[in-house]
């Protein structure tokens, strides 16, 4: 049984990013419950495991300590974003360590997810490396998404 761990950014009084009348925290809840759903679905031996399965608060340390209780195989942090003139798509690994099988996730999530979101006239904004503590604190490969602006009609 291979273990997904979903992180919905934000949550409770962090609502995160917000535009055109969404809330970051909402639209990361609502992605990662569907993308479990599927991912059990589609594929079998797939057990997905959330960071929040209702609007509440955790602190950035108590979701990786929890991804790394579980020992979870992988972990993705679902997140939108805003400010970013015209908007995209970018994915995100920590910058600190070069891990072959994280750069292998985040090249499989972000073509995968950019295939679909192109067909919308999504920007690619990449493929990028930064000190984010859900990335740098799990144990296992880790990839935080940036999905859209909310700010961006």
């Amino acid at each position: 049984m291979k273990k997904v761990w979903i992180d919905a950014g934000h949550g409770g009084k962090d609502p995160g990013a917000s535009g055109n009348g969404v809330v970051e925290k909402d639209i990361a809840l609502q992605v990662a419950t569907e993308a479990a759903r599927r991912l059990e679905k589609e594929y079998e031996g797939v057990q997905c495991l959330l960071s929040r399965y209702m609007d509440c608060y955790l602190t950035l340390q108590e979701r990786t300590d929890r991804a790394n209780a579980t020992g979870a195989d992988i972990l993705i942090s679902i997140h939108c974003n805003a400010g970013g003139g015209a908007g995209g798509f970018e994915s995100f690994t920590y910058c600190g360590v070069q891990d072959e099988a994280t750069d292998t996730l985040q090249d499989v999530l972000h073509t995968e997810i950019m295939s679909r979101l192109q067909a919308y006239g999504a920007n690619d904004r990449g493929q990028k490396k930064q000190d984010l503590h859900m990335c740098r604190e799990s144990r296992m490969p880790a990839v935080l998404t940036e999905n859209l602006f909310v700010d961006v009609a």
